[in-house]
């Protein structure tokens, strides 16, 4: 399946994000300085619906429109993966071959769960060189109405080069989460009036 036809795909199985990567193109919800970046859960994967760098950047990631990533080598990813139930993680990675990008690996479930457990203790997935040697990534998920998370937002830099704290940058990427979740709950809230 080609990046476009993943891309309609995903967006045709998930009613909630038909307006999704516009509304994240326009919103300008995150404002670092850093490349940012829309996400939704496919199976074990992360598709990537959106993306954002910016101006002057000679940092090219592989993160690209329509690109699938493996999910628990990514911040994205993780952040998803971080709100479901321990069965249907379990169910997700039934016989999962753990493919690796770089050195740093994680290789069995066993490894996952803490860096989940983590995830939804702190509230935001933090990501170094699993991905792209070099290069960490910061998300959150973006969820709707019923409280599930339908996508995630992230931001992407090399190590060691953002001016602003981890913590800094967690709390302006877990606030445009949250800012875009009430975003989406209000485009479900006025499609239902419209329905009535």
């Amino acid at each position: 399946m080609g990046m476009l036809s993943r891309i309609g795909y995903t967006l045709r199985h998930s009613p909630h994000l038909r307006l999704c990567p516009s509304s994240f193109s326009s919103s300008g919800f995150l404002h670092t300085g850093h490349t940012s970046q829309l996400a939704v859960l496919q199976g074990n994967d992360v598709v990537y619906l959106d993306k954002r760098e910016p101006h002057g950047t000679g940092i090219r990631l592989v993160t690209d429109v329509g690109t699938r990533l493996p999910a628990h080598l990514t911040a994205v990813g993780r952040s998803l993966l971080s709100t479901l139930s321990a069965d249907a993680l379990a169910s997700v990675y039934a016989g999962y071959g753990w493919p690796r990008r770089t050195d740093v690996q994680v290789t069995s479930l066993a490894d996952l769960v803490p860096l989940l457990d983590e995830v939804r203790s702190r509230g935001y997935a933090v990501e170094l060189g699993s991905t792209t040697a070099g290069i960490r990534c910061i998300a959150a998920p973006v969820s709707v109405a019923d409280g599930s998370a339908v996508a995630a937002i992230g931001i992407a830099m090399v190590a060691g080069t953002n001016s602003m704290e981890l913590d800094q940058l967690a709390s302006v990427v877990r606030e445009a989460a949250q800012a875009f979740s009430a975003t989406l709950k209000g485009t479900a809230d006025s499609d239902e009036h419209h329905a009535g």
